[in-house]
């Protein structure tokens, strides 16, 4: 989680990016007990972009989750939870139904490599003379 930058978006102030991790953490760890805590408690108090910096974030982890119970998860669902996120949502359920095997984030169409170390590469998000970045979910830790 990147929750200074917002993942892909404007920085944080550093008040806010550390309330947003810790509103993660505690997520992640309910989840991890197997409890399922509803993303709206962890959302309380948080201006716009902390909100929606926190809300991206929580729903790949519990659409992660869910998935691995064997659930069948929709935008639907979400988009009635969160009607001023639809954007998000939809672009969250469009980067998980990528995955390594859609578009990448660059435009670039060469093939993606599957596995970088314990790392399942789901994009490539740019690259320049130094390499490449590649978004990863690290399936031991559960998350992105």
């Amino acid at each position: 989680m990147t929750a200074a930058s917002g993942t892909d978006g404007p920085a944080l102030p550093l008040p806010l990016a550390r309330q947003v991790e810790v509103a993660y953490q505690l997520f992640e760890s309910a989840w991890r007990a197997g409890r399922r805590p509803p993303i709206e408690d962890h959302l309380d108090g948080l201006p716009g972009l902390a909100r929606a910096v926190l809300l991206r974030e929580l729903l790949e982890l519990e659409l992660s989750g869910r998935r691995r119970a064997g659930e069948t998860v929709g935008p639907e669902e979400y988009r009635q939870r969160f009607p001023d996120h639809a954007a998000l949502i939809g672009s969250v359920f469009q980067e998980q139904a990528g995955g390594a095997n859609g578009p990448d984030e660059c435009g670039d169409e060469s093939p993606l490599p599957a596995l970088l170390g314990r790392y399942r590469v789901t994009a490539r998000l740019g690259a320049g003379a130094f390499g490449v970045v590649y978004k990863a979910h690290d399936d031991d830790l559960g998350r992105d």
